[in-house]
């Protein structure tokens, strides 16, 4: 047999196959840490095991399987030595996946993939995944944008200092205490320092953009009456990043992490929110900018708030509702 056919689970139960049935399902696990892989593979049978082998090519030093069979569930373990791990070999599994068979393949360790093989595609090549820094960073902006809670609050947020001297000044000051306040909270629950239910963290976040809104409400009917927001911006701000920051958390938790590279998923994903957040501010600039040239009566600070303040308030009562259900 050629050098391909070398199994990564050799052959641990003998019959007659004449007398053995195909495959109907099965599983193979791969954990990969450099040149030490372990493989189980579990699959299920009628009688007796065939001759089933799923193979990698290049092929890898096979030490001595372990199996079990406990009724017609089959579970084999091997550790192998594979020169230059998994990256660019390729599991076979042709033998194995017959018409209406299926098998799972899943990686962990170096990197993690999941692929469904069958009859039509009875191989999958490990190939090395993209950089974390770009792909993250590419998560984090579709996140933002997909996010009418986080892009709520920057547009209030956005009205409220837009009313004063100086604001693009203040913008600055914000919008980075705002980010400083997300990164360390994101930071902290990503790494495993801080654990925070996420049903009231995104009632709380909601809440937040009502505060903003009343905020805004509040500021338009009476100029001289220079909302908590505006006298205390730092504080405030970076308080409610803190808060925002555990809502990316969940987010970023339900992604998951490029194995071996927390900090650069991070940072990506960072910089990602953070892109996402001045496309959304400069163009909230502009719209804003030309309704004021086309029409500078146009009430759209307090149309705002009362529109994105009934949302919000809904949100809120929706997301405290949950709280009871599970």
């Amino acid at each position: 047999m050629a050098l391909r056919t070398l199994a990564v689970l050799i052959v641990a139960f003998t019959a007659d196959p004449a007398s053995a049935h195909p495959l109907r399902f099965g599983r193979v696990d791969l954990h990969a840490e450099g040149e030490r892989v372990v493989v189980t593979f579990v699959h299920s049978t009628t009688e007796a095991s065939r001759a089933l082998e799923p193979s990698l090519e290049p092929a890898c030093e096979v030490a001595p399987v372990q199996a079990s069979l406990r009724g017609t569930i089959g579970r084999r373990t091997a550790h192998l030595r594979c020169p230059g791990g998994l990256i660019g070999r390729t599991l076979d599994a042709t033998t194995l996946v017959e018409a209406g068979s299926q098998l799972v393949v899943t990686t962990s360790g170096d990197h993690e993939t999941r692929t469904l093989l069958d009859a039509a595609s009875p191989t999958v090549r490990f190939a090395r995944p993209p950089p974390a820094l770009p792909r993250y960073l590419h998560l984090g902006f579709v996140h933002i944008f997909e996010g009418a809670d986080h892009l709520a609050f920057l547009l209030l947020l956005f009205l409220i200092v837009r009313r004063r001297d100086r604001w693009r000044r203040a913008l600055v000051v914000a919008v980075t205490s705002f980010t400083l306040g997300h990164s360390l909270s994101l930071a902290l629950v990503s790494t495993g320092w801080l654990a925070v239910p996420s049903r009231p963290v995104e009632a709380a976040i909601a809440l937040s953009i009502v505060f903003l809104a009343v905020e805004l409400c509040g500021f338009v009917r009476d100029p001289t009456r220079a909302p908590w927001t505006r006298r205390r911006t730092v504080v405030t701000t970076a308080g409610f990043g803190l808060l925002h920051g555990l809502g990316f958390a969940g987010a970023l938790g339900e992604i998951g992490f490029a194995p071996n590279d927390v900090w650069r998923s991070l940072l990506g994903f960072n910089l990602g929110v953070e892109a996402g957040q001045l496309l959304f501010l400069s163009g909230v600039a502009a719209a804003t900018l030309a309704a004021r040239r086309w029409k500078p009566s146009l009430p759209l600070p307090l149309a705002a708030a009362y529109l994105v303040g009934s949302v919000a308030s809904w949100w809120w009562m929706e997301r405290v509702l949950e709280l009871g259900t599970r």
